[in-house]
């Protein structure tokens, strides 16, 4: 059995990984030419997702998780603008992240042709962490059109043919689950109707908001709340047809170059895959996360269970690493080492393709 070309660095790294140059050359450097693109390891306060963006709602519209998780009683009615919706620092961090990327790759340690990796969670992420459920209709638009000047501001200064954008959408799963009647917690429910089009509509706005020859890759998710899914879905049946209908909007005006979706631990069935069949994403790179910690011999078995279905694909955690145990990182990034091919080979000029049939294994612009 041929190993799964290249890894996919979700985004987070553990409190263990204290800055930006720690996670750039330790990722680097523990995962040899199996990295296409590098995310910054979002250090420090960005670790827990969204809980970062507080500052940039208003206090009166707080709600949800810093209510435990229950919606206001009696929330009083409100009126917000824009300018109520304080600046989305993605841009600010990724800039200054960006810097290091340079000079670590200037000495030679991050080979030319790997991009540098930004993860934003979509605007319904952003506000179902923070926002009341009495005033997310009205918020959310108004976080969007800050999320769309960061991103501009963001590609202004950081060079396309450096920059790969990952979008991260584990709240419009959760959504579409609550719609389906398949979770109640009232911290899932939807603020709109009908869901689906207006998740979707979301992702296509944003995603068309990336330049087209910067890289453009989603990652699919069922949360990581302290380390448990919100749901434990039946099989990847809702992870296929979201990817293939970000796929039928985004791909005719944005090339997407990867989708990357979770495989739970105990998962190494063949049901578990079997929706994959259906993937319909054309030339965009597939990553599974089949890599669990202390577990190579279950993560080769996911691996050859996934191999009966799709052929080609990568490999990653199911999540982002910011909420694992410090003592985990190594095992994650050896099992990944160990388990995947690389995806180039260093040459003179940069990293030079492996040759593999199949889906092509280096992105597409």
């Amino acid at each position: 059995m041929t190993q799964p070309m290249g890894v996919n660095l979700v985004g987070s790294m553990p409190t263990c990984i204290q800055s930006t140059e720690e996670a750039l050359t330790k990722c680097i450097s523990t995962l040899p030419n199996r990295l296409l693109t590098i995310p910054d390891g979002e250090t420090g306060n960005r670790s827990m997702f969204t809980m970062w963006l507080v500052n940039v709602f208003p206090k009166e519209a707080l709600g949800l998780m810093h209510n435990n998780f229950q919606p206001l009683e009696n929330p009083a009615p409100r009126e917000f603008s824009l300018g109520d919706i304080g600046p989305v620092k993605y841009d600010k961090v990724a800039v200054e992240s960006y810097k290091k990327f340079c000079e670590v790759r200037g000495k030679g340690i991050i080979p030319k042709g790997v991009r540098f990796q930004v993860a934003i969670p979509g605007p319904v992420e952003a506000c179902m962490t923070h926002v009341d459920p009495a005033y997310q209709a009205q918020v959310e638009p108004l976080y969007r059109k800050r999320l769309l000047e960061c991103l501009r501001n963001l590609q202004d200064k950081i060079p396309a043919e450096d920059l790969a954008i990952q979008f991260d959408l584990p709240s419009a799963m959760a959504f579409t689950d609550y719609d389906n009647d398949r979770i109640r917690q009232p911290f899932f429910k939807p603020f709109f109707q009908p869901v689906w089009e207006n998740l979707h509509s979301r992702i296509e706005e944003i995603s068309l908001a990336v330049d087209k020859n910067v890289w453009l890759g989603y990652h699919l998710c069922y949360g990581d709340i302290d380390h448990k899914h919100y749901l434990d879905p039946e099989d990847s049946t809702d992870l296929v047809a979201f990817a293939n209908e970000i796929t039928r909007r985004v791909a005719p005006k944005h090339p997407i170059q990867w989708f990357h979706m979770p495989v739970p631990k105990d998962r190494a069935d063949g049901e578990y895959f079997e929706p994959m069949k259906r993937l319909n994403i054309g030339d965009a790179k597939l990553f599974l996360g089949v890599v669990h910690a202390h577990d190579e011999l279950g993560t080769k078995q996911r691996i050859k269970t996934a191999k009966t279905v799709c052929p080609e694909f990568g490999i990653a955690t199911e999540c982002g690493l910011g909420r694992t145990p410090n003592e985990d990182l190594d095992s994650i990034l050896e099992i990944s080492k160990n388990l995947s091919a690389p995806t180039h080979e260093a040459g003179p000029h940069g990293f030079e393709p492996m040759v593999s049939g199949g889906r092509a294994n280096l992105m597409k612009v």
